[in-house]
């Protein structure tokens, strides 16, 4: 029978450093054409009422150095909100997201979990990656645009790969940034300083990371100083038009990695 997780039974099971070592090994054999990945596919359908659809993802692939292969499917619905003249994106009501993971050996299926807890360790484990390589070695200063879950998994990778000391936070919701900072204070044991401007987040930061549900973008790239990190983890599709970098920060930027090229080019169809 295969192992059923939940999102609650998984939380801590691997470390966020055990997280981007085993990232590092995706890359690298995705890189040398050993693992390979099938392009995220969604479906989009109306459900009649204003502004509401239901949204199906899917994603699958292979590492062979961990002998696995796994396959995302989510089902939910999906919908535009404007919030302080910001446009975002938000899954209302029930969320449906499971991961099939299966044997390389055997073909059996080895698990089923909840994508959940996966889906933010997962990216928070990218950006902490593309932050060893690519961040300067005395970046100690992260700015922060959100105060959800993902805007936590990344601040745990980046003090993973980076000696942090102070960290700053930004959400359109006061109580939210605040309650950011306390926990995050306290579990990473560094100063996270919630602040009340996005100019604020950016200024002075070598790492910049953006993890929030706004579809637009949330900083300006004048703000920027010479030699800053960014991380976005929002990336839009043929239906649903995000970006959070705007053209300033991309006329400024010396090298842009992303995920996949494949998936760029299918998502501007």
């Amino acid at each position: 029978m295969p192992l059923l997780l939940k999102n609650e039974e998984m939380w801590g099971i691997l470390s966020m450093e055990q997280n981007i070592k085993d990232m590092e090994v995706a890359f690298r054999e995705f890189g040398e054409g050993k693992a390979a990945i099938t392009p995220r596919a969604r479906i989009y359908i109306p459900t009649g009422q204003k502004d509401l659809d239901y949204w199906f993802n899917n994603i699958g692939g292979v590492v062979p150095g961990f002998k696995a292969m796994a396959l995302r499917i989510d089902s939910s619905l999906s919908r535009d909100i404007v919030v302080q003249d910001v446009r975002r994106n938000e899954y209302p009501g029930d969320f449906v997201g499971l991961v099939l993971l299966f044997s390389t050996e055997t073909c059996e299926l080895l698990a089923i979990m909840d994508d959940h807890y996966l889906s933010v360790i997962r990216v928070g484990a990218t950006s902490g990656v593309g932050a060893k390589y690519l961040a300067r070695e005395d970046a100690r200063v992260v700015g922060i645009f959100g105060s959800g879950e993902q805007a936590r998994t990344q601040l745990m990778a980046m003090r993973a790969v980076r000696n942090v000391s102070l960290t700053k936070v930004y959400s359109p919701n006061k109580d939210h940034r605040e309650k950011y900072a306390t926990e995050m204070s306290k579990m990473l044991e560094i100063e996270v300083k919630p602040v009340a401007t996005p100019k604020e987040v950016v200024e002075g930061s070598d790492i910049v990371v953006e993890a929030t549900n706004a579809s637009q973008p949330v900083l300006d790239g004048h703000w920027l100083k010479e030699g800053t990190h960014i991380a976005s983890i929002v990336g839009g599709d043929w239906h649903m038009r995000r970006g959070l970098l705007d053209d300033e920060t991309i006329k400024r930027t010396d090298l842009i990695f992303v995920n996949s090229r494949q998936q760029v080019f299918l998502d501007k169809q």
